[in-house]
């Protein structure tokens, strides 16, 4: 495959996308790749403008597919999903080089500066339509923020913030320190060369900079055709509420308030999330929707399932849910061994958790791209998968497993390290403060935004609560 093309940079200016793709010198459409390319611009883009984009690829004949649209205009190929990322990551390695100047236009000047300039603002007010003579706004401006006052019904109504924004647009222009990572192995891709990272201190990649929020890969057009798991997905969609999903698919990040609190904000309301609940329904969906088609976290070293069972049944007594009434742990251990042993295909192909013969653990599946679970979980969801899940039933087996795995994958602030400065000494397992944040904000909410469907109930069990409302605040201040 070979590709070349034309693209505007940062300064460029216009009203609506103009993408043009010729693939085999035809001219085309490809509509996965227009939004991945007006993604990554609307970062770096004043609101309201559009880039300018030309691509011409070179492709195989046999790798197209051109029987997608009646007029044969929309069309498919092959490997689509990996060409679409490899030719935005060029995309914002070629921004990121231009992004160094930036032009930005005014339409209105300022009377102080320009009575530092000796220029008389009288002279300017028939040649700019935004400045009276005295160098104010001109009533056009004015009527402008009226008119946006009075179409929202008020100052109490006026909504200031805009959820079309994507998370972390200012970031690029914030230099991250470093931050910690853990000794551990991310394989993303079955083809591709696992990297181990050691304990040391790394510096955040340039080109991540330029676009903060981390962009998820769509879930499988098509669900697996087992019916029980499309059962279980009719179920969720079924059970969906309408009036919550409003508020997560269009809220606007404020920040965390305290452990795995979330504050949103949605028109002219401040929410409160549990993202430990919340994120345990989006994980428990997305196991669904991903059966069969996970991509792995393969672990540089196996991790012997006995050790964790052991440890997890000591984690068990310390809650007191063990006494030596309930057996040895080490034949619960071995017990649970064989159990996994016997199971282990299964689990590998439909959840994409791989076990050796040996009784070790390689891999566990990614079920939120870039979100790396509480590693502090693991020997809890090892055990939970042997006590807790239903083996003789089919739909309530995968049930029962994609809970498993959505509880070990949901928020959890156990692993989190102290406040800066602490000086204690942290585990390698634990999770810098700020690293935590920065996940929540650029990997879990998008997430949550795109993929998550709140089931009915959640507005009564705390999960989501109104704890602030304009026009509520607009009357207490009336009477002070």
């Amino acid at each position: 495959c070979r590709y070349e093309g034309y693209i505007s940079n940062a300064n460029y200016v216009g009203k609506k996308t103009n993408f043009l793709l010729y693939i085999n010198e035809r001219m085309v459409e490809c509509s996965p790749m227009k939004r991945a390319i007006e993604n990554i611009y609307s970062a770096v883009l004043p609101k309201a403008s559009k880039p300018f984009v030309v691509l011409v690829l070179s492709l195989p004949p046999s790798h197209v597919d051109v029987n997608l649209h009646p007029t044969k205009r929309e069309v498919g190929f092959l490997h689509q999903d990996e060409l679409i990322e490899e030719i935005c990551k060029r995309l914002e390695a070629s921004l990121f080089v231009s992004n160094d100047t930036r032009i930005f236009r005014s339409a209105m000047r300022d009377a102080q500066i320009d009575t530092m300039l000796g220029v008389n603002p009288s002279q300017l007010a028939a040649g700019n339509e935004e400045v009276d003579a005295l160098g104010n706004s001109s009533p056009t401006a004015q009527l402008e923020v009226s008119t946006q006052r009075a179409k929202a019904g008020g100052d109490h109504k006026l909504v200031r913030t805009d959820a079309r924004i994507p998370l972390g647009s200012l970031d690029k222009f914030i230099k991250r320190p470093k931050r910690l990572a853990s000794s551990i192995t991310l394989e993303v891709d079955p083809s591709s060369t696992p990297v181990e990272v050691q304990d040391e201190e790394v510096q955040v990649d340039q080109h991540a900079n330029l676009s903060r929020a981390v962009r998820q890969k769509p879930n499988p057009s098509q669900p697996s055709e087992l019916s029980s798991v499309q059962e279980l997905l009719c179920e969720v969609n079924k059970n969906s509420h309408k009036g919550l999903l409003e508020v997560l698919r269009n809220h606007t990040y404020v920040g965390m308030a305290d452990g795995s609190l979330a504050l949103v904000q949605h028109q002219t309301k401040l929410y409160l999330l549990d993202m430990e609940t919340l994120s345990r329904d989006m994980m428990y969906q997305q196991v669904l929707r991903r059966f069969e088609h996970f991509n792995k976290i393969q672990f540089s070293i196996p991790a012997p399932l006995k050790e964790l069972l052991l440890l997890g049944l000591d984690e068990e007594e310390e809650k007191g849910n063990w006494s030596t009434e309930d057996g040895s742990k080490v034949e619960l251990a071995n017990l649970s061994v064989k159990i996994l042993l016997e199971k282990a295909a299964m689990l590998a192909e439909y959840f994409g958790i791989d076990i050796d013969s040996q009784g070790n653990l390689l891999a566990i599946p990614m079920v939120i791209d870039e979100y790396v679970p509480d590693w502090f979980n693991l020997p809890s969801f090892v055990l939970s998968i042997v006590r807790d899940v239903d083996w003789k039933e089919e739909k309530t087996c995968f049930q029962s497993v994609a809970r498993c795995i959505a509880e070990f994958y949901r928020v959890s602030t156990r692993g989190v390290s102290l406040p800066t400065g602490s000086t204690e000494a942290l585990s390698p397992l634990c999770r810098n403060e700020e690293e935590f944040l920065w996940t929540m904000q650029h990997v879990l909410f998008p997430a949550m935004r795109a993929f998550l469907l709140p089931p009915c109930g959640r507005e009564r069990d705390g999960s989501v609560v109104q704890v602030a409302c304009l026009e509520k605040l607009y009357k207490i201040f009336e009477r002070c």
